[in-house]
């Protein structure tokens, strides 16, 4: 069972996720550029939903610091010519593990990486042992810096 603390934090997580995918899908012509900053992550269904709906629409992300967790999954569902990282940028990636602490890097988790991440991301994420220790890469490992 989480805790209140976990609990208020998932529904800001959640929030943040539907507040995306509203300003994707409603964002003017113009102004079509969408800033994530330090995005703790959060549910991976409503990320998969949130970055599905809003890479159709053709909408642009600009990274300013963290990108975390779920977060991540924008590695999947935006065209690297679509996403722009500023300096100081990064990515934090972490074995999946249940409500308590026990892993859940499963053969299907382990395929579901392949699908998600590109593959050298996905055999770098399967050299390790289960743990929720977030391992951090800069995000210009994987994107262009912003304004170049």
């Amino acid at each position: 069972m989480s805790t209140p603390a976990a609990r208020a934090s998932e529904i800001l997580n959640c929030l943040l996720v539907i507040s995306l995918l509203f300003l994707a899908l409603c964002a003017p012509a113009l102004s079509r550029t969408l800033v994530i900053e330090d995005d703790p992550g959060g549910l991976v269904p409503l990320y998969i939903a949130s970055f599905q709906g809003a890479a159709k629409t053709g909408v642009s992300i600009r990274l300013r610091g963290e990108c975390a967790s779920a977060c991540t999954m924008i590695l999947k569902f935006f065209p690297r010519s679509r996403v722009c990282a500023e300096p100081g940028a990064r990515l934090g990636f972490h074995q999946p593990l249940d409500e308590k602490g026990r892993s859940l890097l499963t053969a299907k988790v382990r395929a579901f990486y392949r699908l998600v991440y590109p593959s050298p991301v996905a055999a770098w994420l399967n050299q390790f042992r289960p743990t929720s220790t977030m391992r951090w890469r800069p995000a210009s490992d994987f994107f262009k810096q912003c304004g170049a």
